[in-house]
């Protein structure tokens, strides 16, 4: 029953592969969920208008639809920058936290020959 299954979820998964890679549009995935074909894009999808033109070429058998997915968000490579910034602040929070620990044992400490204050000297 599986073999059933698999061979019509198969056939329009390759047909909107083909028409994809004629088309020269780059995609990550293409699967069937229900009646509905997914095609996953790279990165931004920067490509979308172009795979769904694709897709619309694909001789499709029964009732399907084909949706067109990518990444929403930042860019890889302001997210690393976002990455960076975040961590040198943590970095920077460490070593003034460091340096206030350091410098507490350094201060002002209690000697010995410390001066009474003024106001009760004059008692």
């Amino acid at each position: 029953m599986t073999s059933d299954n698999s061979a019509p979820s198969s056939e329009p998964v390759s047909a909107i592969k083909r028409e994809l890679d004629n088309a020269n549009v780059r995609y990550e995935n293409v699967f069937v969920r229900r009646e509905e074909i997914v095609v996953v894009l790279p990165g931004r999808g920067a490509e979308r208008e172009a795979a769904r033109a694709a897709a619309a070429k694909a001789a499709l058998h029964g009732k399907h639809y084909v949706t067109v997915m990518a990444e929403d968000g930042l860019p890889a490579a302001l997210k690393a920058v976002f990455a960076a910034l975040i961590f040198a602040i943590g970095v920077f929070g460490v070593v003034l936290m460091l340096w206030g620990y350091i410098g507490a044992g350094r201060g002002q400490s209690e000697s010995p020959e410390s001066e009474a204050p003024a106001a009760n000297a004059s008692r």
